[in-house]
């Protein structure tokens, strides 16, 4: 089953570099996953300057160093990693946002994608 990029660069709607433009957008939006720690009061900002620091030297990633050094749990790192995610504006609304597609057909393509898994799932289900 194709990803919905690859079915939006299937369908001629959109170039890999413009997607690669829309993905890089949306990234930069995100809240970084320390501040909303610290919103949540898991983690002081002190803490989250002490992780980033070691992750900047180290090169690993922000919520590896913070569950090692007991500043959160490995279940509060996903749940903030779910918040995160469940910030990010729909792939429609970055691609109306950099003037690579108006909103309406992103959203129709979206639509259209949505339609093509449903269909490929339910034929692909086996029946007893």
């Amino acid at each position: 089953m194709l990803s919905l990029y690859e079915f939006l660069m299937e369908k001629g709607s959109v170039s890999a570099a413009d997607l690669l433009r829309c993905m890089d957008y949306r990234r930069w939006l995100l809240p970084f996953i320390g501040s909303i720690a610290v919103k949540r009061g898991l983690m002081s900002a002190e803490e989250v300057v002490r992780v980033v620091g070691e992750s900047e030297f180290t090169g690993r990633q922000f919520g590896e160093i913070a569950v090692e050094k007991g500043c959160l749990t490995v279940e509060q790192m996903r749940a903030l990693i779910r918040e995160q995610r469940s910030m990010m504006k729909p792939l429609p609304f970055s691609l109306d946002a950099l003037g690579i597609l108006p909103l309406e057909l992103a959203e129709e393509l979206v639509r259209e994608y949505d339609q093509s898994r449903i269909a490929s799932t339910s034929s692909t289900r086996v029946t007893t």
